[in-house]
């Protein structure tokens, strides 16, 4: 995780976005990313769960565009796909 966070340059006002559309449980997912991001990075960590039917939401997308870090959850890269495939993700 350290290296993770050393090669995205993490400044103070940066922040993270986890997308876990790959996982069966994507709460679940961004717990356990959580958990071991936060003891080594104090910087703001967010999570969004894109679908088909919010890979438009605009507030999201801005976001998405101006992380500092971008974490794609393990799973099946597949049901990452089928969100994500022909939207502005």
């Amino acid at each position: 995780m350290q290296n993770l966070i050393s090669t995205a340059s993490m400044k103070p006002n940066d922040y993270a976005v986890v997308l876990p559309m790959s996982s069966q449980y994507p709460d679940t997912s961004f717990y356990y990313f959580k958990e071991d991001y936060d003891p080594v990075c104090k910087n703001t960590i967010v999570c969004f769960n894109f679908t088909r039917q919010t890979s438009n939401n605009r507030n999201w997308l801005d976001s998405l565009e101006h992380a500092r870090l971008i974490f794609i959850t393990g799973g099946d890269q597949a049901r990452f796909m089928k969100v994500v495939i022909k939207t502005p993700i």
